[in-house]
């Protein structure tokens, strides 16, 4: 999955950049098609976020990660200095009021399908006035999509189980 976004951590935890990385050809024209509206990108490590910073230059951005304090992101949802909010699924997922932002990317993936649902979440508040764009930038034919693919019938599962919830608490 690092390799996916450009890096692999060696033995002793120290990230390493390998080349280019195709992502990010690709988070750029979406962030050209969304220029007009905030956006967050959801990241699952503090070294995308480092790549991504590196490769958005000319874009406005917040980091909010594990590195942030845990009220830095109030500055993106309350100025227009900054376009886009750059998080970690686990620091950005949970508990904050984002839908300031109507364009949520993952360019990267947890493996809980929890964790993947309270991020998008995030932006799906009350307030929310315009419609929400979800993108998931996964490599072609790599983890990834193994990853997508586990989340989505996790996904399938929850629903399931709600579903039977909800019908025979109807009949009780």
């Amino acid at each position: 999955q690092q390799l996916c976004c450009g890096f692999i951590y060696d033995e002793n935890k120290e990230p390493i950049t390998i080349g280019s990385c195709e992502k990010i050809k690709y988070l750029k024209e979406i962030l050209e098609d969304h220029s007009e509206e905030k956006m967050i990108i959801f990241c699952k490590y503090t070294h995308e976020i480092d790549l991504l910073k590196a490769s958005l230059k000319n874009y406005k951005i917040l980091i909010y990660d594990g590195r942030s304090d845990d009220k830095d992101w109030l500055r993106f949802t309350k100025s227009n200095k900054y376009d886009i909010l750059i998080t970690q699924i686990k620091k950005g997922g949970t508990g904050l009021n984002l839908q300031c932002a109507s364009t949520v990317i993952f360019f990267s993936l947890s493996y809980s399908y929890i964790d993947l649902s309270q991020a998008k979440d995030r932006v799906h508040r009350n307030g929310q006035k315009n419609k929400v764009s979800i993108y998931y930038l996964l490599g072609k034919d790599t983890i990834e999509e193994n990853i997508f693919r586990v989340l989505k019938r996790k996904q399938s599962g929850a629903k399931e189980i709600l579903d039977d919830y909800r019908k025979s608490s109807r009949t009780t």
